[in-house]
C-alpha cells in the first residue's frame, strides 16, 4: 500500500517536472540566441581570420543558418537522442567529456 502511494506520488511529480524541464531548455535556447554572434564566429575567431565562404560553410555546418524555430526543433531532437554535439576545442564528443569529468564532480559534491 505504501509503495503504491509512493509510486503514484513519484509519477505525479515526474509529470509535473516535464513542463519545468522543457521551459528551462527553451529559456536556455532563447538566451543563447540573444547573445551577439554565433558558433561560426566563435570558431572563426579562435582559429584566426575566415573568409565569407568559410563563414557560410561553418554556419551551415553548425546549423545557425536555419531559422530559429528549426534550430530549436533540432536542439530538442538532439537532446532526445542524447546527442550533445562535438567539441571542436577538445576534439571529442561532448557526452564523453561530461562522463570523463562526472566521477570527480560526484566526489567533490560528496565531500
Amino acid at each position: 500500500m505504501l509503495a503504491a502511494r509512493v509510486g503514484k506520488r513519484f509519477g505525479r511529480l515526474a509529470l509535473q517536472a516535464i513542463p519545468l524541464v522543457v521551459g528551462v531548455i527553451v529559456m536556455n535556447f532563447v538566451l543563447i540566441q540573444l547573445l551577439p554572434g554565433d558558433a561560426a564566429e566563435v570558431f572563426a575567431d579562435e582559429s584566426g581570420a575566415a573568409t565569407r565562404e568559410t563563414m557560410e560553410l561553418l554556419r551551415a555546418r553548425f546549423g545557425v543558418d536555419q531559422p530559429a524555430i528549426a534550430q530549436l526543433v533540432a536542439y530538442f531532437g538532439n537532446l532526445l537522442h542524447f546527442n550533445l554535439g562535438f567539441s571542436v576545442r577538445y576534439n571529442a564528443p561532448v557526452a564523453d567529456l561530461i562522463v570523463s569529468r562526472l566521477g570527480m564532480t560526484i566526489v567533490l559534491k560528496l565531500s
